[in-house]
């Protein structure tokens, strides 16, 4: 790549980010050990993180949370009324401040601030 074919890597990744949530109102971003959201700010709700789920299984499990985030009427629109949709029925806890700027950085690039809320989404262990 020449200097004058400069590419803004952050500008390009936020242009997907805002094509994502354009097109589907969330954008997921999988990490080695977690996965977090960026789009339920929207909705009034803090952005979710989950840890230790196979990919597929996260994304699963945060698309259905969007979807019932989205369904429900705003006067019941917060994670414990909509954690009680599903079976098991997932915890949320929110994240120290410290946490949420290492983990959440899509989604400061996409809202251009550290302002929005942050929770960590666990399911129940079934073994026990």
């Amino acid at each position: 790549m020449s200097l004058t074919d400069f590419r803004n890597g952050i500008e390009q990744h936020a242009h997907q980010m805002q094509a994502c949530i354009n097109t589907v109102g969330l954008h997921i971003r999988h990490e080695p050990n977690f996965s977090y959201t960026v789009g339920f700010s929207a909705l009034g709700l803090p952005e979710l993180v989950v840890e230790r789920l196979p990919l597929t299984h996260a994304e699963e499990l945060l698309r259905t949370l969007w979807t019932s985030a989205r369904l429900a009427n705003t006067k019941n629109r917060d994670w414990a009324s909509l954690g009680q949709t599903l079976k098991p029925n997932p915890t949320f806890e929110p994240i120290p401040e410290d946490q949420r700027q290492r983990i959440f950085c899509d989604a400061r690039t996409y809202y251009g601030h550290w302002d929005f809320a942050a929770n960590a989404v666990s399911l129940p262990n079934l073994s026990a």
